[in-house]
């Protein structure tokens, strides 16, 4: 929404200053915009998570905020558990694809 993630992501992981990742994208601005999935928002998701392997980060991440599913209750929205499942193959399907966290 109007900022650099890629540079911010360099600049306080280069301070120690993250500590935990929510993976979530959107579109729009910050006046108005939709939760979208992982990889149908404009953040490059491989590009995000090279920076924050090229910058040792080691803590806790979750997929966050997805869109409901069309047979999911909208009880509470962004955490229905199908489209988390989605975001959480999408990022493992992305470590997987670049060799990050493999042990």
């Amino acid at each position: 929404m109007g900022e650099d993630i890629e540079e911010l992501i360099k600049e306080w992981g280069g301070q120690n200053k993250i500590h935990f990742i929510h993976i979530r994208d959107v579109k729009g601005n910050r006046n108005r915009f939709v939760e979208t999935f992982h990889d149908n928002g404009p953040t490059d998701m491989p590009k995000v998570f090279k920076i924050y392997q090229s910058i040792h980060y080691d803590g806790p991440l979750r997929s966050d905020h997805v869109p409901t599913m069309a047979w999911e209750s909208n009880s509470r929205p962004g955490y229905g558990i199908y489209g988390n499942l989605f975001g959480i193959g999408y990022i493992k399907g992305i470590f997987d694809s670049l060799s990050i966290y493999q042990k």
